[in-house]
C-alpha cells in the first residue's frame, strides 16, 4: 500500500510480537450515538441506511440502534459476564451522558474504553482540517474523561474514518494502540507518523468478525456468522500451536446485532464455544498492548546495553 504507516512483513519471517504463543481473544463492545440531524459536512458510513433509504429524521432505523442501549446491551453484558470476558468499550462520546446506567454496569464488570470518535454520523474524514482533527479526538476523549473516569489508552476510528495525520494526532494525544488495522493476525509497531511522533500499536481488529459487517451487511444469520468465527478461531489456535507462535482475535459486538432476542442465543453459545477451544486465552486490548510495549521496552533497553 502506498502509505508510510508501515513495512511489508511476511509472518514466517518474523521474530516474537511480544505475547505468549497461542491465540489471544479480546472483545469490544460498541456503543454509539446516531444524530437524527447530524451537523453540515457531517459523513456517516453510506452502506447504514434504511429499508426505505437515507433521510432524516430516520426513526424507522435509529429506533433499532436505540434497542441496543435500552435493552439488547444488557442481554450482551450478561453474556459476557458468564462467559468471563471483561470487554473493551469503544463509545462515541455523544453517547456516555445518555447511558448512565450502562455506564455503571460496565464499571462494575472493570471493563476497559476506547476512544471511539463522537457519533456514528460523525466520521472523521479527509476533508477535515488538522484543526478540526485535533479537536475532534480531543472532544472524544474528553467526553469519556468526564462520563467514565478513564483516559483510554486506545483508540478505534468509527467505521475507519481516518487521514494521513490520524496517528500523529493520536500519539499527541496521548494514545498509546489503534485497533484500525485489519491486516494481520498479530500486534505490530507503525511507524512513527513524522519526526518526534509517538509510536503506536496496531492491534489488528479484522471486519471478517464485525457483526454489523457480516449480519447486517451481508444478511448472515446469528448461527452462521458464529460458526465462521469458531472456525476461524480453531484454525488460528492450530497454527499457533503448529508453529509456537501467537495471534490476536477481536470479537466486534454492537449490542443493536448480538443484542436481539433472536440473536443474543447464537453470541452466547458462540462465547463459550470459543473459551473451550485448546490453546486460546482471553483478554483485554490494554493487556495485550502492554505485553508488546514491554517485550519492546525490554529489546530496546538490551540494544543499547549491547556494546
Amino acid at each position: 500500500m502506498d502509505h508510510p504507516h508501515y513495512r511489508y512483513s511476511a509472518l514466517p519471517q518474523r521474530g516474537p510480537c511480544g505475547l505468549a504463543p497461542g491465540l489471544h481473544l479480546f472483545v469490544v463492545l460498541h456503543l454509539e450515538h446516531w444524530d437524527f440531524e447530524p451537523p453540515p459536512g457531517s459523513l456517516r458510513d453510506p452502506r447504514l441506511v434504511g429499508e426505505f433509504g437515507s433521510f432524516n429524521p430516520d426513526y424507522r432505523s435509529w429506533s433499532q440502534r436505540e434497542y441496543g442501549l435500552r435493552i439488547g446491551v444488557f442481554r450482551v453484558l450478561d453474556a459476557l459476564q458468564q462467559a468471563h470476558i471483561r470487554p473493551a468499550v469503544a463509545a462515541n462520546s455523544l453517547a456516555l451522558p445518555r447511558v448512565p446506567a450502562v455506564i455503571e454496569r460496565l464499571k462494575q464488570m472493570q471493563a476497559q474504553w476506547l476512544g471511539h470518535g463522537l457519533a456514528a454520523t460523525r466520521m472523521m474524514h479527509s476533508r477535515m482540517t488538522v484543526q478540526e482533527q485535533q479537536s475532534h479526538i480531543h472532544d472524544a476523549l474528553q467526553g469519556l474523561q468526564v462520563h467514565t473516569g478513564s483516559q483510554p489508552l486506545g483508540w478505534l476510528s468509527q467505521d475507519w474514518g481516518t487521514t494521513m495525520q490520524t496517528y500523529a494526532l493520536l500519539g499527541d494525544a496521548g494514545l498509546r494502540y489503534t485497533l484500525d488495522w485489519g491486516n494481520d493476525d498479530q500486534p505490530y509497531w507503525l511507524e512513527p507518523a513524522r519526526a518526534g511522533a509517538r509510536r503506536l500499536l496496531a492491534l489488528p481488529l479484522s471486519s471478517e468478525w464485525d457483526d454489523v459487517q457480516a449480519q447486517w451487511l451481508r444478511h448472515q444469520e446469528g448461527h452462521e456468522h458464529a460458526g465462521q468465527i469458531v472456525a476461524a478461531a480453531r484454525r488460528l489456535a492450530q497454527e499457533c500451536g503448529h508453529h509456537s507462535r501467537a495471534a490476536v482475535m477481536g470479537l466486534s459486538v454492537h449490542p443493536w446485532v448480538w443484542g436481539m432476542p433472536s440473536r443474543i442465543t447464537s453470541l452466547r453459545q458462540l462465547l463459550s464455544q470459543l473459551r473451550a477451544i485448546d490453546g486460546l486465552s482471553t483478554s483485554t486490548a490494554d493487556e495485550l498492548y502492554a505485553r508488546c510495549a514491554a517485550a519492546a521496552d525490554a529489546i530496546e533497553a538490551h540494544r543499547r546495553a549491547t556494546p
